[in-house]
């Protein structure tokens, strides 16, 4: 069983864009916030049943409701003797006298029952190999935007995310357990995905997009080199994208070209879906031994690696592939609870573009964001 009594609380503050009447004492202000309340609950039951001794079936259940209330509001107000001295000209609240014009309330109830299930079948080929295949519907709530100065209701609501998932599989142990090999094949089907995209005030929310379906197939797996030696990888290849997406919004840069074109949204049918890399992985090796009086050695050195993605809901552009090299050198004690590690990331200080938006507010504008750079940390950690 599951219970959850939320109350979330939001006031933003803006300048009506440099709308000061008198620099360092009055103001006038946009004032917009919302006040959220959530509460939800839910109860899960799974059982298994022993068909034989190879095959076994396992079943669950989960129901829930979720209530929510929304209010949002926006409205103006004239501030005498607040305080706008500092360089962005964004008001700080310490004090002054202000008073309140028109605001516009925009109450907003949902309330939602929803229920899910799984259903996995087991079996058990020999003591090394198992084989499996599974179904399983998704849920994810429904909601409002809490960003954003948009008073279209429609703008402001998302709808409720389904999904139904089909699994099959395979878990090995090879050569009397020196390695090891999973294979996993799947195939997800979503109604009304919840994706994020830009907004005309240039703030990032979140918008239902009518069907999707994800598919791939994913590989893992170790062999044990030698007894202190172990190399291991895994590889993910990924289709993923809109079987149906009409009237899906255009991003600014797709708006200034063809605005006629783009009143009622574009057709997103058939491309990709946001951060879904076509192909994704790692290989490592790492090497374990006894170093004397009670302490380990574990050395580790990974490869990580992933393809191009888009990360705007248009298409329009996205984050680059990635390659990145880890390392890590850490010496435990088990029973005095100690353990010293020294780690880099990123040792070969690639640097690439793994978020590029477009943002309205910019005027056709962009922002993004570059990894990490090469980084050194030291980890001292000790267990009572």
């Amino acid at each position: 069983m599951y219970y959850d009594d939320l109350k979330m609380v939001q006031t933003k503050w803006d300048d009506g864009g440099g709308a000061i009447i008198d620099a360092g004492s009055v103001g006038l202000l946009a004032r917009n916030g919302d006040v959220e309340k959530v509460e939800s609950y839910s109860g899960y039951f799974e059982g298994s049943y022993e068909i034989t001794e190879q095959w076994t079936a396992t079943a669950g259940v989960r129901v829930g409701k979720e209530k929510k209330d929304f209010t949002d509001y926006v409205g103006l107000e004239l501030v005498f003797g607040g305080d706008f001295d500092n360089p962005s000209g964004v008001y700080i609240e310490d004090g002054g006298t202000t008073f309140f014009g028109q605001q516009i309330v925009q109450p907003l109830k949902r309330d939602d029952d929803y229920d899910t299930w799984s259903a996995k079948l087991q079996y058990q080929m020999n003591d090394d190999t198992m084989l499996y295949l599974t179904a399983a519907t998704g849920y994810k709530s429904g909601g409002y935007n809490n960003a954003g100065n948009t008073l279209i209701i429609a703008d402001k609501v998302v709808e409720p995310e389904d999904s139904l998932s089909y699994e099959a599989g395979a878990k090995m142990d090879l050569a009397d357990g020196r390695g090891r090999l999973n294979i996993a094949i799947f195939y997800t089907t979503f109604d009304d995905l919840q994706v994020a995209r830009s907004d005309t005030t240039g703030v990032i929310v979140t918008t239902n997009a009518a069907e999707a379906v994800t598919q791939g197939i994913e590989l893992e797996g170790a062999w044990r080199l030698t007894d202190t030696l172990t190399a291991g990888g895994s590889i993910a290849w990924l289709d993923a994208e809109y079987e149906d997406f009409k009237n899906a919004p255009c991003g600014p840069f797709l708006r200034a070209s063809d605005p006629v074109g783009c009143m009622d949204g574009q057709d997103l049918s058939g491309e990709t879906l946001q951060r879904a890399p076509d192909y994704s992985g790692t290989v490592y090796l790492e090497f374990t031994r006894e170093v004397g009086a009670g302490w380990d050695m574990d050395a580790y050195a990974g490869y990580t690696f992933r393809d191009d993605s888009t990360t705007v809901i248009s298409n329009e552009f996205g984050a680059e592939s990635l390659e990145l090299l880890d390392a890590r050198l850490s010496f435990s004690n088990q029973e005095s609870g100690w353990m010293v590690a020294l780690k880099g990331n990123n040792l070969t200080d690639e640097r690439k573009l793994i978020l590029r938006q477009d943002n309205d507010l910019l005027q056709g504008g962009q922002f993004g964001a570059i990894n990490m750079p090469r980084t050194y940390a030291l980890q001292v950690r000790k267990n009572f």
